[in-house]
């Protein structure tokens, strides 16, 4: 029987496929719903309006498995081996407890008097695959990004549950190093968004809108929300594992990153 060491390096050494910028298709077609489902929302019709509002945020939650399922190399036991029917219950599980968990955040922002605050938070579970105008609500996004991967690579492998005790357990448990990762986000997302938002002005407003018709137009500055939101995901899912890389020696591996030096005899995790 080989010994754990023997199983261990044959593990380390072993060769991912990569598919190159073709990993990250898996998300797209969730962040297409999402921005679908944006729009399909109407403030004067509240039934659909918070049907469309769950819609995007489980369809944004799909895209952020799938992104942190290619970005972390599909080697985590949370996402291994799961089929469509099990990721969608598992962003299901995500999406129902978030949606209470900011409903709770807007009644205490509420409570507290600050209705900016609560607006943004009603935004939901973007998680940058659509710009947030202001500084709170790239907070929030950043916020709300960090405590969803904490869920997913908090999940219980055999129940596929997302517990937040788990989740707060692993934020704790990764460090100062994790958290400057996550607070990194935000001046991220506002460089991210300037430039959105001038190619936006630029596809609706620029020297060639004059020569484009409206379809081209509007086509035009949904491939802009599109590519961007893309963009920002990987981005975020990126940022949080190279945070979590120095506590947590697989998720550098799955990142090729050097793992952190062993604490039980200062040797490396590849000896």
């Amino acid at each position: 029987m080989p010994s754990m060491a023997v199983v261990r390096t044959d593990r380390l050494t072993r060769h991912n496929v990569s598919f190159g910028p073709f990993r990250f298709t898996g998300a797209m077609p969730w962040l297409l719903m999402a921005i679908a489902f944006r729009v399909l929302a109407g403030d004067d019709q509240p039934v659909l309006g918070l049907l469309t509002w769950f819609a995007a945020n489980l369809a944004v939650l799909m895209a952020f498995l799938a992104m942190t399922r290619s970005v972390l190399h599909n080697h985590h036991d949370a996402l291994d081996g799961l089929s469509m029917a099990d990721e969608l219950r598992l962003a299901l599980r995500l999406c129902l407890r978030m949606s209470a968990l900011i409903a709770v955040a807007v009644i205490v922002a509420d409570d507290l008097g600050d209705p900016r605050l609560s607006h943004d938070l009603m935004w939901g579970l973007d998680i940058n695959a659509l710009h947030h105008f202001t500084v709170i609500g790239r907070v929030t996004d950043a916020g709300f990004a960090t405590l969803t991967l904490l869920l997913v690579l908090g999940t219980d492998p055999a129940t596929r549950k997302p517990n937040f005790v788990a989740a707060f357990r692993g934020a704790a448990r990764h460090g100062p190093r994790f958290a400057l990762a996550a607070a990194t986000l935000v001046p991220i997302y506002v460089i991210v968004g300037v430039l959105q938002q001038a190619l936006f002005t630029a596809c609706l407003h620029g020297p060639l809108s004059a020569v484009m018709g409206s379809y081209a137009r509007n086509l035009a500055g949904v491939a802009v929300l599109f590519a961007f939101g893309t963009f920002r995901l990987w981005l975020t899912v990126a940022v949080l594992g190279r945070g979590l890389a120095r506590s947590e020696p697989s998720i550098a591996l799955r990142l090729n990153m050097r793992p952190p030096p062993s604490r039980a005899n200062g040797a490396s995790t590849l000896s």
